[in-house]
């Protein structure tokens, strides 16, 4: 896989709400974004109610404690940068790995 850790100029003008621009959101990044798990392609990842999902993650690192970002936020920053196509009736969203580097990496440069 090829990843461009440049920001861009696209990336550069995203518009991110001040609560996700800290360490806990980019460690959560971190652990979502993954492409296999014990040898298993993983192409859609559980938003809730289930080992590994999103709100898992998210309890995890204390994100609505901490910085008060609920699942919703998180759903719809992804939506709105391009991270994940969103299926909230079958619980999963399929998520753009590289996407996802990206937002990760936009808000790593602005901490």
């Amino acid at each position: 896989m090829n990843i461009d850790n440049n920001r861009t100029e696209k990336t550069r003008n995203w518009k991110i709400p001040e609560k996700f621009l800290n360490l806990d959101f980019v460690n959560f990044l971190a652990n979502i974004n993954v492409i296999e798990v014990c040898g298993k392609k993983i192409d859609k990842i559980p938003i809730k109610d289930a080992f590994g999902s999103i709100d898992e993650w998210a309890n995890h690192f204390q994100l609505w404690e901490i910085h008060g970002i609920d699942l919703d936020s998180i759903l719809k920053l992804f939506s709105d940068k391009g991270c994940a196509k969103i299926s909230k009736r079958d619980n999963y969203i399929q998520h753009h790995i590289q996407n996802i580097m990206y937002l990760q990496k936009e808000i790593e440069a602005r901490i």
